[in-house]
């Protein structure tokens, strides 16, 4: 498996009924209807959990919405925007210039 492989069967586990989709390269979305709040945000550090136990770096972006009346592409933008944030920290971090 590659870490790409890994974190495809993670986000399976963990968000396991939900929809997911790859919508570029390396980047995955999953979407979760009927999910409360306190069980997004623990699925969500699972999945880091899970990426830092298999020695994956991955930048997690998301958004939570209590009734998704927004518009879809709206949504994922903020989400995308975490994501980057996500892994502006990460460069950060390692004292790695960020990619541009």
């Amino acid at each position: 498996y590659t870490g790409l492989e890994y974190l495809q069967q993670d986000l399976l586990d963990v968000f396991e009924e939900n929809g997911l989709f790859r919508i570029g390269g390396d980047e995955m979305l999953v979407l979760c209807p009927n999910t409360g709040e306190e069980f997004f945000q623990e699925s969500v550090e699972e999945l880091r959990n899970r990426a830092k136990e298999c020695d994956v770096a991955i930048a997690i972006g998301y958004v939570w919405k209590e009734k998704a009346s927004e518009n879809i592409d709206r949504l994922m933008t903020d989400a995308e925007r975490w994501m980057y944030s996500d892994k502006a920290a990460y460069y950060k971090q390692i004292g790695m210039e960020r990619r541009r």
